[in-house]
């Protein structure tokens, strides 16, 4: 499974925006590696990755944290765009 790309709404350091996985030049494949880098939003940017890749599941073992939201009386949204390998993760 590939994460393509995260979309988000009122997160505390990335606002709403959507993050896409840069492709490599001249090429349709995605990188293996991308650099986030070391800020507060690169850091909840991960989290953000984890919660929408943890599924129901974990995320209400968990939590959320509090401060990742901006708006306290909203709620964080993270959508994830996925490209799944037939048939292995079908049940995933």
């Amino acid at each position: 499974m590939y994460l393509l790309e995260l979309i988000f709404e009122n997160s505390a350091h990335n606002g709403d925006g959507r993050f896409r996985f840069q492709k490599r030049k001249d090429s349709r494949t995605i990188a293996k590696w991308t650099h986030l880098g070391s800020d507060r939003a690169a850091g909840e940017l991960l989290k953000l990755i984890s919660i929408a890749l943890g599924g129901d599941k974990y995320v209400n073992a968990i939590g959320v944290p509090a401060d990742l939201t901006g708006d306290r009386q909203q709620p964080l949204s993270v959508i994830e765009v996925l490209a799944r390998h037939a048939p292995l993760d079908a049940n995933h």
